[in-house]
């Protein structure tokens, strides 16, 4: 399986930047990249590069808990109530690359 590849996945996350923490939906992973959605109020002046944090629980009971940088990100059309964007993985957590060879 190359690097890039993507998964589709549907996992609930918290996406953290700076003091500001808010819901939002993992679609797809890869094992640097992550693709997510959040409601776009929360993040109306974010930045390229922005370092965040991202945490999901893929299992009860685990929560994987990383640092990214943001790629990209646009609001959703057609009525821009949600934001989409591609972070990339910085650092890479003990069980993550475990955890994407194994999503389904």
């Amino acid at each position: 399986m190359s690097p890039l590849s993507k998964k589709l996945v549907r996992f609930k996350a918290e996406l953290v930047i700076g003091n500001y923490t808010c819901c939002g939906f993992i679609e797809n992973i890869s094992e640097y990249e992550v693709y997510l959605v959040t409601p776009v109020f929360y993040f109306d002046s974010l930045t390229l590069e922005m370092p965040l944090e991202i945490r999901f629980s893929p299992v009860p009971g685990e929560t994987l808990n990383f640092p990214c940088k943001l790629k990209w990100s646009y609001k959703t059309p057609p009525h821009g109530l949600t934001s989409s964007m591609g972070v990339q993985i910085v650092e890479h957590i003990p069980g993550y690359k475990n955890f994407f060879h194994t999503v389904q």
